[in-house]
């Protein structure tokens, strides 16, 4: 029997998320039995229930190897025994992690993911906050966007509502989103809501606009069936992350029209 741990949960929710997943995708990649072992989260037990073992067979032609008990404090981005991401790995995340998130990841969220029911004339706003705005790390300074970007989709597209769903009110393009609502008469919906609340809005919203680099925003996508479009800022290419590249891949898999706009950032 082959085992796989999570034992380190590394960066929020997202991409929490993310390890779990790519757990299993590894897992299936595996000669024989897997068993992954995920440590009940503290800061997620009332909305995420890790108290599961999780037993998988090999189902995906890709060899792992120098495979032993992993445990794994990093993501899908990195193959364990290569600590790079090979070709091969890299189509097979692209190929099957929508199928991950949609039959294992989503039965493991404890919230009613079917309760909210948008219109296509409404769009869902993902603002990243304090982590990003106040971190003095020269990746997350450097991806600052522009409040262009919020503006053009907005002014092109006909939406009638907007529903902004935030960590906190530290983003500067919360209080813009606020004024240009107020000032074209849109409905605005800007609740301060839980996370576990702003996820399930963003995992049932036909349209969604992610305004940084967020895996919230993504993995929430992954799950949602309903969704029409997905707009994203993309980072300029000497500053974007391998890991991002895929994420995109990953949502063109969908069905759901991947928009991406350039030259949004500072």
């Amino acid at each position: 029997m082959n085992n796989i741990k999570i034992s380190k949960w590394v960066g929020r929710f997202g991409n929490n998320l993310e390890q779990i997943a790519s757990c299993i995708l590894l897992s299936k990649c595996i000669d024989g039995m897997t068993k992954i072992d995920i440590p009940i989260h503290n800061n997620y037990s009332k909305f995420l229930n890790t108290n599961t073992k999780f037993l998988f067979s090999k189902e995906y032609d890709y060899s792992v190897k120098k495979f032993d008990l992993i445990d794994w404090t990093t993501n899908c981005y990195y193959t364990p025994a290569l600590r790079y991401v090979d070709e091969e790995y890299k189509s097979l995340i692209v190929d099957k992690f929508l199928d991950i998130f949609r039959l294992h990841i989503k039965p493991l969220l404890l919230t009613d993911s079917k309760k909210n029911n948008f219109s296509k004339d409404t769009i869902s706003i993902h603002l990243r906050g304090g982590d990003i705005i106040n971190s003095n790390s020269l990746l997350y300074q450097q991806r600052n966007l522009k409040w262009d970007f919020c503006k053009n989709i907005l002014e092109n597209n006909n939406y009638t509502k907007v529903i902004v769903c935030r960590d906190d009110d530290s983003n500067p393009l919360y209080e813009k989103i606020i004024d240009y609502c107020k000032y074209e008469g849109i409905e605005l919906d800007n609740v301060k809501r839980s996370m576990a609340e702003d996820f399930c809005i963003l995992m049932n919203s036909t349209n969604i606009l992610s305004t940084g680099f967020s895996t919230f925003s993504f993995t929430s996508a992954y799950m949602n069936e309903n969704l029409n479009n997905f707009y994203y800022a993309l980072i300029p290419s000497n500053n974007q992350a391998h890991k991002e590249k895929i994420r995109l891949k990953v949502l063109e898999k969908g069905q759901c029209n991947l928009k991406i706009l350039n030259n949004f950032y500072n």
